[in-house]
């Protein structure tokens, strides 16, 4: 069954970086991280498509109060459980970025004799100097899914930013925006992805200048001020 993935499309701000439908597969749960590099921030997207005979069983454990039926609190739920169970780690400028958030928790049919689903999170990284020529953004991967399929780690750039390095701590140097495996990871680290990226200095917040301003302007109206003054002490002797 082919589903959209509306939120992962919503994400996406340059044309190259269109997303084509992902079909669920029959026996395992497959993942998908897209990262788009901006100006202001590293914008991180995990979906997570459990497949058809998996989603039965995970339907089930959903299904709470054993009504038959996922309502939307026990889907928020299981939505939290996932983010903290699967979400990939972050580091940003050597800083760990942790706000990993449910966009949503696409269960279509809310029946719990129903197939195929989906979850996805998302995380905004915001750069700590938003000013800094370059960022290091390190994504890892590394959580244990049940009956893995397919893992895919996407990195997009947007326009205005440049990826100068992105690569598996193996490889030390070269740039990979596309990185396809199978099944976990076999330990944290195993399947980082390190990228080291640029911004247009036309992008980048510029420095405030007005408090030199400010303090030109107070200089030279202190120095109209004294030369006001001594003009009318002129005139009074």
């Amino acid at each position: 069954m082919l589903r959209t993935l509306p939120f992962l499309l919503a994400c996406l701000v340059a044309p190259a970086a269109a997303v084509a439908h992902v079909a669920a597969s029959a026996e395992t749960n497959n993942r998908y991280v897209r990262v788009t590099l901006l100006p202001e921030r590293a914008r991180l997207t995990y979906t997570l498509i459990v497949g058809e005979r998996p989603a039965l069983d995970e339907r089930s454990r959903i299904d709470a109060d054993r009504s038959g039926s996922l309502d939307p609190a026990e889907q928020a739920a299981y939505g939290t459980r996932l983010a903290a169970q699967l979400a990939p780690s972050v580091t940003l400028d050597g800083r760990p970025v942790r706000d990993w958030s449910v966009a949503d928790v696409g269960v279509a049919d809310p029946r719990v004799s129903a197939g195929s689903f989906a979850v996805d999170l998302a995380l905004d990284a915001v750069y700590d100097d938003p000013r800094a020529p370059e960022h290091t953004l390190t994504v890892d991967d590394a959580a244990a899914v049940p009956l893995p399929g397919e893992v895919e780690l996407r990195i997009d750039e947007s326009p205005g930013v440049r990826v100068l390095e992105a690569h598996r701590a193996e490889a030390r140097s070269g740039i990979e925006l596309i990185y396809l495996d199978t099944g976990n990871a076999d330990s944290p680290g195993d399947r980082a992805v390190s990228v080291r990226f640029s911004v247009d200095p036309s992008l980048r917040p510029q420095r405030r200048s007005w408090p030199l301003a400010a303090a030109v302007i107070a200089l030279v109206a202190g120095a109209a001020a004294l030369f006001a003054l001594a003009r009318r002490r002129r005139r009074a002797d």
